[in-house]
């Protein structure tokens, strides 16, 4: 059996919905208070937040788990490629 499963099967689904839900309001949070502060880095938080609404639209049966990942991996890997092109200015 894979590491976890047992403690991911006792999570109602609602727990792991709300906890993306959370999540993505304090990213969004985050980043609009750097922003509010022009530091650019807001940005990055706005891409987690995204990262975490593709997770909750998988938990939401919107999307297939697999695609959900997809597009959660390519946010923050969007969000490290600018995090480390801003570090080489």
């Amino acid at each position: 059996m894979v590491f976890g499963a047992e403690i991911y099967a006792l999570l109602p689904e609602v727990v792991l919905q709300l906890l993306h839900l959370v999540a993505a309001v304090i990213g969004l949070y985050v980043g609009k208070t750097a922003l509010d502060r022009n530091n650019s880095i807001g940005y990055l938080f706005f891409l987690y937040a995204g990262a975490e609404l593709a997770f909750l639209l998988a938990h939401l049966n919107v999307f297939a788990l697999q695609f959900s990942h997809l597009l959660a991996e390519i946010l923050l890997l969007v969000g490290v490629l600018w995090v480390w092109s801003n570090l080489k200015k």
